[in-house]
């Protein structure tokens, strides 16, 4: 190869090396020791020439050096691509001897797809100025290539004439090689992102897995929670392979995929990586190397050499595996599994993104369902509240019930009065055809029965299949599924809520839901009948109250009249459109109507009236501005409106002039006795006479006026009794006293004035019992109270063949109490004691014994009055003897007690500083035991 410089030569004759020496010794001059000559100019000039030519030739020999052994491999063409010069390098590339290429066309040294390339690169290189670069694939002598880079330029041929090429050409094939990788790996990345779905996804890994390696087939395996690692994605596999690969289990095959999968990475002759890869170039060798059995070896019967298996790894979990196969051999060389390592990385997050992603749209999915269930009830439960009507409000809870759930048809019936039939509210076929005769009755029978029976929600998903399709009359809407939530009101089964055709089976989801759906149409159901009982009742007493003739008034916290009747009308003279709204003043006269706004005041921020539950005589106000007196009888009462009150209001005119008219006829009687003693007799005949006549008219009247208040409004019941009563009595006792005693007249009158005073009596505890207890205590003896109470349940005590003994002593000292207070305390012992001896001994038997004492003790050095009520009853078990005195603690069924007497009872007495307890044995006996402290001043008056 010719040097790239022409040698250097020189025309002078180079005098030998001794000799020249020798010139230059004796060239000194004088004073030389040595005697050498001094040397010459031309010497001198002949040295250094030598020396610059030496310089010249090492710096040729190092530039031909850096040429040679270049990294790049320079070469100079003609303008037809033959090879005129290159370097060591270039020749290396080529794998041929240097001297053996020149002359030689360069074209054969490049792939037949590029060589066109390189001629129109050599055409642009002597056409234009400057750099010019292409890209092309290099065949080597040994049949091996690389990609090239060649970069020419166009450089004067030695004739001057032509044009060559210089060109450096350096291989690429790394580059080549990672910007593949690259491009691979950014292809990956943007699928990773691209997708939100792992079908898509993992299909698109497959096929750009597949593209780039070109083999002959890839898959993905994804490990699921039964341990199976089935194919998720794959690409090129024969439907046979992939029939037979596709159910693997970690649980019960052996395989290179399980091994991998379990990260059980077997030594050698298989090849693992560090990252817990396996690869094999020759599995037919492979598979010689292992034990019969111990791998399944279906890749290679399959006819894949090069098999890959790359664990998809994230967070330290192998999630699945990269299954790449091709049938070729040594077609997976280790980089490229590494490279597939660096995929399944990305893969590995890919997928737990969008596990992570679906984990996070199924709980937005159930939150949001959460959300549509909570908003389905609360409007459901403002539907209960709103709407006064039960279709209306059943209606909206069954849509909404048949939408949360999904169900396509349904029905909400009632169950009829003698319980046997369903009485259909409404139906929703869901879209289907019915020919069903709406007016055919629907029995409680099948599934229903059974709701009906458990009172708890039931469904079917296989209706069809059951035995009850054979109750479905013909036209029936077919039903795939079924499901029946009871309505449920106080225990008692109300009707059902139907539903059917879901698309999906139903859940123990649905029961819950569709069971707090009934529930809201159970409440619904309820409200829309208690609605109308307090309608009718509402209506009853709008009709009591004007046919009436009493007044009855009523009116709110600020005194202004809100009821105003017919019988006020006609007593007070103005209209119910003059008085309602107005103030209660219009019929209170001024004298008393600061009275009124202070007593009303009064019992607004006390809650302490004086005149509820009592009878009292006041002056009222007509409209023509005359007064007259009248009886009131007031009641107070709460609403969600406020605090009310009632008054009846009776016009006692004729009643208190008959009185006036008595009280002049008894003076007149006394002054006819006083002046005409001697003719008492006749006096007396004449005045008997007179006064059964007025008696008897008299009574006639008051008796009309009681019968129409009775018949009219019963709360003036007791109070009217007591006048006719007490009138009877004093013109009977007028009579007694005016008969001879032992007479038929005197016995006669004897015997009313006692039936009178029994009535007296009798009407006198009902007052006593209905007062609302609110006076002072009093001093009282316990006797009295005692025969107060049996005044009221002597009656039903001798019904049911109860036997009582009383053993009270009459000098018992008096306590301090509210009478009426207790009285509703033994009341309530007696009642609790009849009640234990009726369950021990039906009908009549001797044994049936309520025994009352009463005596005088000392504890503490402070003086009591022991009460016994005892009776041989059922009594009281032990698990619940300490607990009878709490609230809603009874021994009686529900129906029959509310647990709530022997809580008040325990306070009554406890206000009146005394104590109450219960000593029983169940199956034997009960006794209660009241200690009530004694008036401590027994002279000193009420209290």
């Amino acid at each position: 190869m010719r040097s790239p410089h022409k040698k250097l030569t020189s025309d002078k004759k180079l005098v030998p090396a001794g000799k020249k020496k020798e010139q230059k010794l004796s060239g000194k001059g004088k004073g030389v020791r040595t005697g050498m000559k001094r040397k010459t100019v031309p010497e001198v000039q002949h040295e250094k020439l030598h020396a610059a030519n030496r310089k010249i030739k090492d710096s040729q020999s190092r530039y031909t050096d850096m040429y040679d052994f270049a990294p790049v491999g320079y070469f100079t063409f003609d303008k037809d691509g033959i090879i005129l010069e290159m370097n060591l390098t270039g020749a290396e590339q080529l794998a041929a001897v240097r001297d053996s290429l020149i002359k030689k066309p360069f074209r054969k040294f490049i792939d037949r797809k590029d060589r066109e390339i390189f001629v129109l690169h050599c055409q642009e290189v002597l056409r234009r100025k400057g750099r010019r670069t292409c890209e092309i694939r290099i065949i080597r002598n040994d049949n091996s290539g690389f990609n090239a880079q060649i970069v020419s330029f166009a450089l004067p041929s030695g004739d001057g004439k032509n044009k060559n090429i210089r060109s450096a050409i350096t291989n690429i094939t790394e580059h080549k090689k990672i910007e593949r990788e690259l491009h691979f790996s950014n292809r990956l990345l943007a699928i990773s992102n691209e997708y939100a779905e792992m079908p898509v996804l993992l299909d698109e890994y497959v096929k750009e897995v597949r593209n780039f390696i070109k083999c002959s087939a890839v898959g993905i395996r994804l490990l699921n929670d039964n341990g199976n690692i089935p194919y998720i994605a794959h690409d090129g596999y024969t439907r046979k392979f992939f029939n037979s690969e596709n159910p693997l289990s970690i649980h019960k095959d052996r395989c290179i995929c399980i091994n991998v999968i379990r990260q059980n990475t077997i030594p050698a002759p298989a090849s693992f990586t560090a990252y817990g890869s396996f690869y094999s170039n020759s599995m037919k060798a492979l598979h010689t190397s292992y034990p019969a059995g111990h791998i399944r070896n279906t890749c290679s019967i399959e006819g894949y050499e090069s098999l890959a298996v790359v664990p998809i790894i994230s967070e330290g979990s192998v999630l699945g595996l990269i299954h790449v196969a091709d049938t070729r051999e040594n077609s997976l060389p280790a980089e490229t599994v590494h490279v597939l390592e660096k995929a399944s990385v990305q893969l590995g997050i890919a997928i737990r993104r969008i596990r992570m992603e679906s984990s996070l749209q199924d709980a937005l999915y159930k939150s949001r369902r959460r959300e549509a269930k909570i908003s389905a009830l609360l409007k459901g439960s403002r539907a209960v509240l709103d709407s006064r009507d039960f279709n209306t409000t059943a209606r909206f809870i069954f849509d909404s019930c048949k939408n949360i759930i999904g169900a396509c048809a349904g029905y909400i019936a009632l169950l009829s009065d003698d319980g046997t039939e369903n009485e259909v509210l409404f139906l929703d076929p869901g879209g289907f055809p019915c020919s069903v005769n709406p007016d055919l009755p629907m029995p409680v029978r099948g599934l229903r029965a059974e709701a009906y029976r458990s009172g708890q929600p039931v469904y079917h998903n296989d209706f069809q299949g059951s035995p009850w399709t054979s109750y479905m009359p013909e036209g029936h809407v077919p039903l795939k599924n079924v499901l029946f939530a009871p309505l449920v009101i106080e225990g008692n089964i109300a009707g059902v809520l139907g539903l059917a055709n879901k698309e999906d089976d139903f859940t123990e989801n649905d029961i819950r839901m569709a069971n707090a759906f009934s529930e809201l149409a159970s409440i619904a159901l309820r409200n829309s009948r208690n609605l109308e009982l307090l309608e009718n009742s509402e209506e009853r007493f709008r009709s009591v109250a004007e046919t009436a003739n009493d007044a009855i008034i009523s009116i709110d916290s600020r005194g202004s009249i809100v009821l105003w009747n017919r019988g006020a009308e006609k007593i007070f003279g103005h209209t119910a459109e003059e008085a309602v709204g107005r103030p209660l003043t219009l019929i209170i006269p001024d004298s008393l109507r600061i009275t009124h706004t202070e007593g009303l005041s009064r019992v607004i921020s006390e809650g302490k009236p004086k005149l509820i539950g009592n009878t009292v005589e006041i002056v009222g106000l007509r409209k023509n501005g005359s007064t007259f007196p009248i009886e009131l009888s007031l009641a107070k009462w709460k609403s969600r409106e406020g605090l009310f009150f009632t008054g009846i209001i009776r016009d006692i005119t004729q009643r208190k002039e008959t009185e006036e008219e008595l009280r002049r006829h008894r003076e007149q009687l006394m002054e006819l006795v006083a002046e005409r003693t001697s003719d008492l007799e006749r006096v007396n005949e004449a005045l008997k006479k007179e006064m059964a006549e007025r008696i008897q008219a008299e009574a006639e009247t008051l008796r009309a006026s009681h019968l129409a208040s009775l018949g009219e409004l019963a709360a003036g019941v007791a109070h009217e009794i007591n006048n006719p009563v007490n009138g009877i009595i004093n013109y009977t006792q007028i009579l007694a006293n005016k008969s001879t005693p032992g007479s038929k007249e005197h016995d006669i009158a004897c015997r009313i004035i006692k039936e009178g005073d029994r009535i007296a009596g009798i009407v006198k505890c009902l007052l006593s019992f209905a007062r609302d207890g609110k006076e002072q205590k009093y001093p009282v003896h316990i006797l009295e109270i005692i025969s107060d109470t049996l005044a009221l349940t002597e009656a039903q005590i001798r019904k049911d063949g109860i036997k009582l003994l009383i053993n009270v002593p009459a000098h018992l000292p008096e306590i301090i109490a509210q009478p009426q207070h207790i009285q509703q305390v033994f009341l309530n012992l007696i009642s609790n004691a009849r009640y234990a001896l009726n369950q021990k001994y039906r009908g009549e038997n001797r044994k049936k014994i309520i025994n009352i004492t009463g005596v005088a003790i000392t504890e503490k050095n402070s003086p009591y009055v022991r009460i016994t009520f005892y009776d041989n009853g059922t009594g009281i078990s032990d698990d619940i003897i300490n607990k009878v005195m709490n609230p809603f603690v009874t021994t009686k069924p529900t129906s029959l007690g509310t647990g709530l007497g022997l809580s008040i009872s325990h306070g009554i007495v406890a206000d009146h500083g005394g104590s109450i307890s219960i000593d029983s044995v169940e199956g034997q006996y009960t006794r209660a035991i009241i200690k009530l402290p004694v008036n401590m001043h027994k002279n000193s008056g009420h209290c």
